[in-house]
C-alpha cells in the first residue's frame, strides 16, 4: 500500500512539473509574440512620424511661394498649419518614448542594449529640424530679393532627422524579427512539452477512471436503495389512492389511503357482501405492501373496485380519466378524480395503475360559484343570465306555446322610503315566495333587478297565470310588525317563435308599462 501511494505521489508531481514548464513556455511565447507586435507598431509609428516631418518640410516651400507672390493671408494660415504640425510631431514622439521604454527588459533578453541613445538622437534631430522649419517661417517677412538670396541656405536639418529615424527603424525591425523567431522556437518546445504532459495525464486518468467506476458502482447502488426507500415512504404517506391491479384482477399494491374504499363499501353495502371481503384484502395489502391473501379474496378484488367506483377496470382504462362518487362512513358524498393507465407490459409494474384524488371540495366550490353566477343573492331566484340560458334551451316548438311575463311591483319605492331597505328586501323575498307558489314544474321565475321579475311560462293561459299572481299578492304582507299591501303591473308576450330572450324581455317590459 505505501508503494502505491509513493507511485501516485511521484506521478502527480511529475505531471505538475511538466505542466508548469509547458505553461511557462506558452506564457513566454505569448509575451515574445506581443513584444514583436509592439516593435512592429513602433516601426509603423516611426513611418507616421516621417510622414508628418515631410509634410512639415513642404510647408516651408509653400510659404516661400506665398511670400514671393505676396499672398499674405495664405501665408498667415500656413503659419498656423506649421504650429499644428509641430505639436503633432511632438505628441508622436511622446507616444514612441512610452513604447520604447516598455520593452527594454525583453530587448535585453534578446541581446539588444537599451535604445536610449538612438531615441535621444532621434529627438535631437527632430528638435533641430522643427527649429529650422520654425526659423525659416519666421524669416519669411524679408523682401523678395533677400528671400531668393537665402533659398540656398535653408536645408532645416531634414537630412539629419531622416538618418536618426532610419537608425531607430532598423533597430526596432531587428528586435521584432528576433522576438518573432525566438517566440516560434519557444512555441514549438511548449507544444512538445504539452504533448508529454497530456500523455502523463491520460495514463494517470485511466487509472483514476478504473477506481472511480468501482466507487460509482457502490454509490449508484446506495442511491437506488435510498430512492426506493424515499419513493416507498412517499407512497405510504400519499393522500391520493393508488392501486396496482393485474390484468386478471389480482391487487398487487395499494397505498394506505386506499382505506377509503373499505369505508365506502361499509357505508354502501351489506357487511356480508363479498365486495366487503375484497376491501378487507386491500387493507391487508396496505399493511404488507402486497396482496398474498387467499385465492377467494383475490378473485373478488375487481368486483370490489367496480362496486365502489361504479365502473369496471376496463371502463376506467377506456375513459382515461373519470369522476366517480361514493359515500363515506358518515354517509356524505365524496367525489374522486380517477386516472387509469394500463402498464401491464411494464416489466416493473405489470398491471393497471389506478390513482384517485379527492376533488369533493373543488366540485363543491365550482357548484357554489356556478350557483352564485346564475342566481340572485337576495331572493335566491334565477337571475337574468339563467333566464336567458333556460330560454335558449327551448326548442322552436316549445317557444310557440310558451310566454314571457314581466312583473313590476307598484309603489315599491314608497315602501323603501317609508320603512327602510331592510323591510323592502324582506318584502321582495316574501313576494318571490308567493309568486313562486303559482309556478308549475318547468316554469322559471327570475329576478330582473330591483322590484322587477321575469317569468318564463312553459305553456297554457298566460292571462290566467297573471290573474292568479294578482290574487296571491292581494292579501297584506306582515313584515317586521307592519302590514303592507302590494300590487303588481304585468306585461305578457305570448308569441315567442321568432324572438330571442332579450327581445322577449324587452317586449314584455313595454307591455308592462302600458299596463301600468
Amino acid at each position: 500500500m505505501p508503494l502505491i501511494r509513493q507511485r501516485s505521489w511521484f506521478a502527480w508531481t511529475s505531471l505538475f512539473v511538466v505542466t508548469s514548464i509547458a505553461v511557462a513556455a506558452f506564457v513566454a511565447s505569448s509575451r515574445l509574440h506581443d513584444h514583436a507586435e509592439i516593435r512592429h507598431q513602433v516601426v509603423e509609428e516611426l513611418g507616421d512620424l516621417e510622414t508628418l516631418a515631410t509634410a512639415q518640410a513642404t510647408i516651408v516651400w509653400r510659404g516661400l511661394t506665398h511670400q514671393l507672390v505676396e499672398e499674405r493671408m495664405k501665408f498667415v494660415a500656413l503659419r498656423g498649419e506649421e504650429q499644428r504640425g509641430r505639436t503633432a510631431i511632438y505628441e508622436k514622439l511622446n507616444d514612441l518614448r512610452e513604447l520604447e521604454a516598455g520593452g527594454d527588459q525583453l530587448n535585453g533578453w534578446l541581446g539588444f542594449g537599451p535604445g536610449t541613445e538612438e531615441f535621444e538622437g532621434l529627438e535631437n534631430a527632430t528638435g533641430s529640424f522643427l527649429s529650422g522649419v520654425q526659423g525659416a517661417m519666421g524669416q519669411m517677412s524679408l523682401s523678395s530679393n533677400r528671400i531668393r538670396q537665402r533659398l540656398g541656405h535653408w536645408d532645416m536639418n531634414f537630412g539629419s532627422f531622416k538618418e536618426a529615424l532610419e537608425v531607430l527603424k532598423k533597430r526596432d525591425g531587428e528586435i521584432a524579427a528576433a522576438s518573432s523567431e525566438i517566440a516560434q522556437k519557444v512555441t514549438a518546445a511548449a507544444t512538445v512539452i504539452r504533448l508529454l504532459a497530456l500523455t502523463l495525464l491520460v495514463m494517470r486518468l485511466s487509472r483514476l477512471r478504473a477506481q472511480r467506476q468501482l466507487e460509482l458502482g457502490k454509490e449508484r447502488l446506495n442511491a437506488v436503495a435510498q430512492s426506493v426507500a424515499r419513493f416507498r415512504e412517499l407512497l405510504q404517506n400519499a393522500s391520493d389512492v393508488i392501486l396496482v391491479v393485474e390484468p386478471g384482477g389480482k391487487l398487487r399494491y395499494a397505498t394506505p389511503s386506499a382505506r377509503v374504499l373499505e369505508e365506502a363499501l361499509e357505508a354502501g353495502a351489506d357487511p356480508s357482501d363479498v365486495a366487503l371481503e375484497a376491501a378487507r384484502s386491500i387493507e391487508a395489502a396496505v399493511e404488507r405492501g402486497a396482496l398474498d391473501t387467499a385465492e377467494s379474496a383475490i378473485d373478488l378484488t375487481t368486483g370490489a373496485i367496480e362496486n365502489v367506483m361504479g365502473l369496471s377496470v376496463h371502463e376506467l382504462i377506456a375513459n382515461g380519466r373519470s369522476e366517480v362518487e361514493f359515500s363515506g362512513p358518515g354517509g356524505e358524498l365524496r367525489v374522486y378524480d380517477v386516472h387509469a393507465r394500463d402498464l401491464s407490459d411494464h416489466e416493473d409494474i405489470g398491471g393497471v395503475v389506478l390513482s384517485a384524488r379527492d376533488v369533493t371540495e373543488r366540485r363543491d366550490l365550482e357548484e357554489k360559484l356556478r350557483h352564485q353566477a346564475l342566481h340572485d343573492p337576495l331572493t335566491n331566484l334565477p337571475n337574468r343570465r339563467m333566464f336567458q340560458e333556460r330560454y335558449g334551451a327551448l326548442s322552436e316548438e316549445q317557444r310557440s306555446g310558451a310566454a314571457v311575463l314581466f312583473v313590476d311591483l307598484d309603489g315599491f319605492k314608497l315602501v323603501n322610503d317609508s320603512y327602510g331597505h331592510k323591510v323592502g328586501d324582506d318584502l321582495l323575498i316574501a313576494t318571490a315566495c308567493r309568486v313562486q307558489s303559482c309556478m308549475r314544474t318547468g316554469d322559471v321565475l327570475a329576478r330582473q333587478g330591483g322590484d322587477e321579475f321575469l317569468i318564463l311560462y312553459s305553456g297554457g293561459n298566460a292571462r290566467a297565470l297573471a290573474e292568479t299572481i294578482q290574487n296571491v299578492l292581494a292579501p297584506p304582507f306582515q313584515i317586521d310588525g307592519k302590514e303592507i299591501f302590494v300590487t303588481a303591473s304585468m306585461g305578457v308576450v305570448a308569441d315567442l317563435s321568432e324572438l330571442d330572450a332579450e327581445q322577449a324581455a324587452q317586449r314584455a317590459d313595454i307591455a308592462m308599462y302600458r299596463a301600468k
